[in-house]
């Protein structure tokens, strides 16, 4: 229970610090450049939670980014274990798609958090 609360907040305050973008399930660790999500999508096979997000490189260069999706349950509080964070290369110009399956069929909903590698 202690846990759940824990993370509910840390939930709460980087969805206040980072974002910016239009796409409310969406947050920027620090400033990400020349990535915009141009769409979230959400679906059920076999009864856990499918989510697509598109992605678009708007500059001339590679981009790299990392990666974690956060799971949630109805109430908004985070289930499963926390994910490690994935890279991708983005080419120039490039638009491109992260998919991930819930690892547990109570998540409802989702957030992924989005870096530029330090």
């Amino acid at each position: 229970m202690h846990r759940k609360l824990i993370m509910a907040l840390v939930l709460g305050v980087l969805t206040l610090m980072g974002c910016s973008s239009q796409h409310p399930n969406v947050v920027e660790m620090g400033k990400v450049k020349s990535i915009e999500v141009s769409q979230t999508q959400k679906s059920r096979v076999n009864g856990f939670l499918l989510v697509k997000v598109a992605l678009n490189n708007t500059s001339s260069s590679n981009k790299n980014i990392n990666y974690r999706f956060l799971w949630l349950d109805d109430q908004g509080f985070p289930v499963g274990n926390e994910e490690s964070w994935k890279s991708k290369l983005i080419y120039g110009g490039q638009s491109t798609f992260i998919t991930s399956t819930a690892p547990l069929v109570t998540a409802v909903d989702f957030r992924i958090e989005i870096q530029e590698p330090k």
